[in-house]
């Protein structure tokens, strides 16, 4: 999300919303997996939930199920689309300024070369923040995902989890003292 960001920003478009900072990244993330889970729950039957990293590392394998799940015959091509032309292409690349994808990375197979980078590429404090938001998540735990901050030197753990959680009481203290004042200001006579 933070690259759709900066690719928006270095275009001069419209940053959407949800990519505007972690926090609001992991805000939107955490609506969109309740929402999922919760029609998961409703209707089992109805939806199939496939991990990306197993897409990624057996592309062959997941298509055939999502075909068998929908009710298609399943063709090889369907995992080399950088072979074929697409129609949703140029509304991903072209209409949306490229922000999403563009013509390049929009026509490229599955593999697995991002799976970590995310670990990589985000700060010690935006890895934590990730993992406090996710980490009670049983759904995502049975789908392989740790939540832990083992890539993280011990003592680097511990000290940024601390000022994380510092930063996150000094953010709710700040809320219920504003919240306080307004309270009070309408208490006063005029």
């Amino acid at each position: 999300m933070q690259d759709v960001c900066a690719r928006a920003k270095q275009k001069q478009v419209e940053i959407p919303y949800f990519t505007a900072n972690i926090s609001s990244s992991i805000a939107y993330t955490a609506r969109c997996f309740k929402a999922g889970f919760a029609a998961v729950k409703k209707a089992p039957d109805k939806i199939l939930t496939i991990a990306y990293e197993s897409l990624v590392k057996d592309p062959e394998k997941e298509s055939k199920n999502m075909c068998k799940f929908i009710g298609l015959e399943w063709h090889s091509q369907m995992i080399t689309p950088k072979e074929k032309k697409h129609l949703g292409e140029k509304a991903i690349t072209t209409n949306s300024d490229e922000i999403w994808y563009d013509v390049k990375t929009y026509y490229q197979d599955p593999h697995d070369n991002n799976i970590e980078k995310w670990k990589k590429r985000l700060s010690p404090i935006q890895q934590v923040r990730i993992t406090r938001a996710f980490k009670g998540y049983e759904e995502l735990r049975a789908f392989g995902y740790d939540f832990s901050l083992d890539s993280l030197p011990r003592i680097r753990r511990i000290l940024v989890t601390g000022f994380v959680l510092f930063l996150e009481f000094g953010r709710k203290m700040y809320t219920r003292s504003i919240s306080l004042s307004f309270r009070i200001a309408r208490k006063i006579p005029r």
